[in-house]
C-alpha cells in the first residue's frame, strides 16, 4: 500500500525538521473513530506496531489499543 511505504519516509522527514529521530519518539498510540475492518484502521494499527516493536515500546493488544 501507498501509504505503508510513504508513512515512514514522512515520518523521518517530519523528525529531522524539527531536529529529532525516531529513537526519540516515547510512546506510539492510536486514536480512531472508524470501524476496525476499515483498511485505513488496519493501516494506523500497523504502524503502531511496528513502531513500538522497532522502539522496544511495549506491545498491546488489540482491545488495550485506543479505539471509537
Amino acid at each position: 500500500n501507498d501509504l505503508l511505504e510513504q508513512f515512514f519516509p514522512a515520518l523521518d522527514a517530519l523528525l529531522a525538521h524539527d531536529g529529532r529521530a525516531v529513537t526519540d519518539i516515547t510512546d506510539v498510540t492510536v486514536h480512531m473513530d472508524v470501524p476496525r475492518g476499515y483498511t485505513t484502521a488496519r493501516i494506523a494499527r500497523t504502524i503502531v506496531r511496528t513502531l513500538r516493536f522497532g522502539l522496544g515500546l511495549p506491545l498491546v493488544a488489540d482491545d488495550e489499543e485506543e479505539t471509537t
